[in-house]
């Protein structure tokens, strides 16, 4: 038994489990050309979507605060 030994035998066991680490906790790496074409188109299409509610959303809050101000005015000239 030689300690340099069991030490570089630790040290590679301890590369090769990181290795293993790395491809269970990270992207499928054995994806097709048409699943990944697949993905991103629907990543587009849901980033499409999240842009036109966010724009719905910024219209609707305008409106909003035009009434709010309209509002705002009419009381204003009732009260003078």
């Amino acid at each position: 038994m030689h300690p340099n030994v069991d030490n570089g035998g630790a040290s590679n066991n301890a590369k090769q489990d990181k290795g293993k680490e790395k491809e269970e906790g990270g992207e499928n790496i054995d994806m097709t050309i048409e699943e990944l074409e697949t993905k991103i188109w629907k990543d587009k299409m849901l980033l499409k979507k999240m842009k036109l509610e966010r724009i719905q959303s910024d219209n609707k809050t305008s409106l909003e605060q035009l009434k709010r101000k309209t509002m705002a005015r009419a009381q204003e000239g009732i009260l003078r």
